[in-house]
C-alpha cells in the first residue's frame, strides 16, 4: 500500500486498501509482471489521476499484509532507482507532438489572419465598386432619360428653329432661364383666379401645387412646340408622357408668364430710334413712323348664334378674330392690338385700339386703302399715306399708278412680317374655342419671338 501510494477516494488522507478483486497493472512492474528480481511494483507510483481506459491486468494480486494504524497515515513514496529516473520515450514523443501542434496552430493562425485581412480588403473594394456602379447606373439612366425625352429634339440650331421658332439653341436656353422665374402657380381656370389673388402667405413656397412631372425646360419646349407647330394637346401629351389636362394647364400657365415677360419685346420706339434704324428704301419718307395692317386668324365655329354672327368674316368666309399689326421701317413689330371679332372693320380696330394716340404730330403712317381713317389722322396732324382709290374714275392716271406702285413696294414689308408671324402654325390653323381666352397672349408671344429674328429689310 505504501509502495503504490494510492489515496482512498472516501478517505483522502488514508491509503487505498485493496479488495479481493483488486489487481495491479503490469505497467508498474519493471519486467511487466512480478519476477524474482522485482517482485513488487516500482514504476509510476504515487499518481493520482490515472486514465480510466487503462486495462487492468488480471492475475496479479497485491502482496501486502494488513496495514497497521501507523501505516494508514500518508507516507513518502519510495525513492525510485537510477534506472527509473530516466524519462520514458512516450513523454518525449508527447512533448514533441505538443510542440508540433503549437507550431501548426501558430502557422494556421497567421495564415487565417492573412486570409481575414485579404477578405476585409476585398469586401471594402467590392463595396467601393458597387457604389461606383450605382452612381454610373444613375448617370446612365439620367442620360437615357434625357436622350429619350423630347428635350433631345434640340440637337442643333436648325432643330431649335424648326421646333420652337427661336434662332439658336443658346437663345432658347437664355429665354428659358429668364422666364422660368415667373412660373409659380399652375393655371387652373378663371374660377380659381380670384381665390388665388386673395391668398397671402408670409412664407410662401416657390411653387404652389404638386410637383410637376416635367422639368421646367420640358414645359417651356412643349409650349413653344404648341405655338410653332400647332400640335394638338393629345399629341403633346403623348410626346411628353403626361395627361391631356396637365398639358393644357401647363401651356396656359407658360403663355401667361411669357406674355408678361417676353411681351416687352413688342414696344413703341421713339422717333429718333425709328430714324436711326430706317433702311435706305425709306429715306425719301423722312416722317414715316409705322406701317399698319390687319390680319385674321381662324377659330372654331361657336355654338352661340350671336357669337357666330359677330365672328363671321365676309372676306375670309369663316369665323375669325382680327388684330392690328404695326411695324417700324426696319421690319420690327412695334404695336399689337387686342383680338377683335372678325366682323369688325379695319377702321374700327384701329380707332378702338388707340393706335393713333401713340403717334406724334406730323408723323406719317402707311396703310392699305381699306383704312378709312383720314379724318381722324387729320385731326391729330398725322399724315396717312395710302394708295389712291379708283372710285369715280374708269382708269387711274399715271401719277396715281406711280404712287400706288411706290406705296405697294414699301407697304409689302408689313405683309412679309405678318407672313413671318404666321410661321407659328397655331395662327394658321383653326384655333380651338378653349384657346380663345388666351388668344391675346398667343399673338403677343408669337410677335415677341418674331422680333428676335433677323430683320427682313436692312438696307
Amino acid at each position: 500500500m505504501a509502495a503504490i501510494n494510492r489515496a482512498d477516494p472516501r478517505r483522502p488522507y488514508c491509503l487505498l486498501e485493496p479488495g479481493k478483486q483488486s489487481r495491479v497493472c503490469s505497467r508498474h512492474f519493471v519486467d511487466g509482471c512480478p519476477t524474482t528480481d522485482h517482485p513488487d511494483p516500482e514504476l509510476f507510483l504515487g499518481e493520482k489521476n490515472l486514465t480510466k481506459q487503462r486495462k487492468v491486468r488480471i492475475g496479479h494480486v497485491i502482496r501486502a499484509t494488513p496495514a497497521s494504524s501507523s501505516e494508514l497515515l500518508p507516507s513518502e513514496p519510495t525513492p525510485a532507482s537510477s534506472d527509473s529516473a530516466a524519462e520514458p520515450p512516450s513523454t518525449t514523443a508527447a512533448i514533441f507532438a505538443c510542440f508540433f501542434l503549437l507550431c501548426s496552430l501558430s502557422i494556421l493562425y497567421v495564415y487565417a489572419r492573412m486570409l481575414w485581412d485579404k477578405c476585409c480588403s476585398l469586401s471594402a473594394e467590392n463595396t467601393r465598386l458597387l457604389r461606383s456602379l450605382h452612381i454610373a447606373e444613375a448617370k446612365i439612366a439620367k442620360l437615357q432619360k434625357c436622350e429619350s425625352g423630347p428635350i433631345s429634339l434640340l440637337k442643333n440650331d436648325n432643330d431649335t428653329r424648326f421646333y420652337t421658332g427661336i434662332e439658336t439653341k443658346n437663345a432658347f436656353q437664355a429665354l428659358h432661364e429668364f422666364c422660368k422665374k415667373f412660373i409659380r402657380r399652375r393655371w387652373r381656370g378663371f374660377s380659381y383666379t380670384r381665390t388665388a389673388r386673395r391668398r397671402r402667405l408670409f412664407c410662401s413656397p416657390k411653387k404652389f401645387g404638386p410637383k410637376p412631372k416635367l422639368t421646367s425646360e420640358g414645359e417651356f419646349l412643349m409650349t413653344l412646340m404648341k405655338l410653332r407647330l400647332g400640335l394638338l394637346n393629345k399629341d403633346l401629351a403623348d410626346r411628353f408622357r403626361i395627361s391631356i389636362s396637365q398639358c393644357s394647364k401647363t401651356i396656359k400657365t407658360w403663355l401667361s408668364a411669357m406674355s408678361k415677360t417676353l411681351g416687352k419685346l413688342v414696344f413703341w420706339p421713339t422717333k429718333e430710334q425709328v430714324m436711326a434704324t430706317k433702311p435706305q428704301r425709306f429715306r425719301n419718307l423722312p416722317d414715316i413712323r409705322a406701317i399698319i395692317d390687319c390680319t385674321e386668324i381662324f377659330i372654331e365655329t361657336p355654338k352661340d348664334p350671336f357669337l357666330q354672327s359677330v365672328t363671321w368674316s365676309d372676306y375670309k368666309h369663316h369665323n375669325t378674330l382680327k388684330f392690328l399689326v404695326a411695324i417700324a421701317p426696319n421690319s420690327c413689330i412695334t404695336f399689337l392690338s387686342k383680338c377683335y371679332c372678325g366682323r369688325a372693320t379695319d377702321k374700327a380696330v384701329t380707332l378702338d385700339s388707340k393706335f393713333l394716340d401713340h403717334c406724334d404730330r406730323y408723323d406719317m403712317i402707311q396703310a392699305d386703302k381699306g383704312f378709312n381713317i383720314t379724318a381722324d389722322c387729320d385731326a391729330r396732324l398725322i399724315s396717312l399715306d395710302v394708295p389712291p382709290g379708283k372710285r369715280g374714275v374708269a382708269q387711274l392716271s399715271v401719277a396715281a399708278c406711280n404712287k400706288t406702285k411706290r406705296i405697294a413696294n414699301q407697304r409689302i414689308l408689313v405683309e412679309q412680317v405678318i407672313r413671318r408671324l404666321k410661321t407659328f402654325r397655331i395662327l394658321q390653323t383653326e384655333l380651338p374655342i378653349s384657346l380663345v381666352p388666351c388668344v391675346d397672349d398667343i399673338v403677343n408671344v408669337c410677335a415677341s419671338l418674331t422680333n428676335l429674328r433677323k430683320p427682313i429689310c436692312c438696307t
